[in-house]
Order: C-alpha cells, then structure tokens, then sequence
C-alpha cells in the first residue's frame, strides 16, 4: 500500500488528514445529488384483464429524498424478482369480512 486517501462520501470534498494537510475531489469526480434518504416499499394491486378488479399485486419502490420529497423509483414483480410494468393500477380488492361460526358447547 502506497498511502491512504481520506475522502468526504457525500459530499466527494477534501477531508483533514492528520497533521492539517488536505486531499481535494478524486480526479474526474463531481458532488452528487441526494437522490435517496430512505426507500420505502409499497405493495400495489393491478387490473390485467380490464374487469376493473385486482388480480395481480406488485411491489412499487419509493424513494425518500434528503428534502422529503418522494420520487418512484420503479415497480417490481413481489419478491423484487423483475420489474414490472402495471397495466392499469387498482384500489387493493376488498376483503371479506371474517365468518362468525357458533359452537355450541
């Protein structure tokens, strides 16, 4: 090893070394933007044969920004497999109420 190179991660800028010296951009490197905090993932529900009712369900990932501001990164097969394309995005289907079942004892 020739030396050790101290570089700040977000924002690439020159970081002190011991000793007060300075190291400044890696060469041909720019400050890059904050694209993404934090990613959430929400399930999604998808009409593929124009009943207009859910029979397909996706995974869409969202990106939180360092402003707060929310930017989609993409949909995904459930298991983040693939991506995949909605045809015609849906309300999730409803679900049925649970049966009441009596006993008797």
């Amino acid at each position: 090893r020739t030396g050790v190179t101290y570089v700040d991660p977000l924002t690439w800028g020159p970081v002190s070394l011991p000793g007060g010296s300075h190291i400044g951009l890696c060469p041909g490197a720019e400050p890059t933007e904050c694209l993404a905090q934090s990613v959430v993932q929400e399930c999604r529900w998808d009409d593929t044969d124009g009943d207009g009712i859910a029979d397909a369900s996706y995974v869409e990932l969202i990106g939180i920004g360092c402003d707060g501001t929310l930017t989609p990164l993409g949909t995904y097969t459930e298991g983040l497999a693939e991506a995949y394309v909605p045809v015609s995005p849906v309300a999730p289907p409803e679900e049925e109420p649970p049966t009441a079942t009596v006993v008797e004892a």
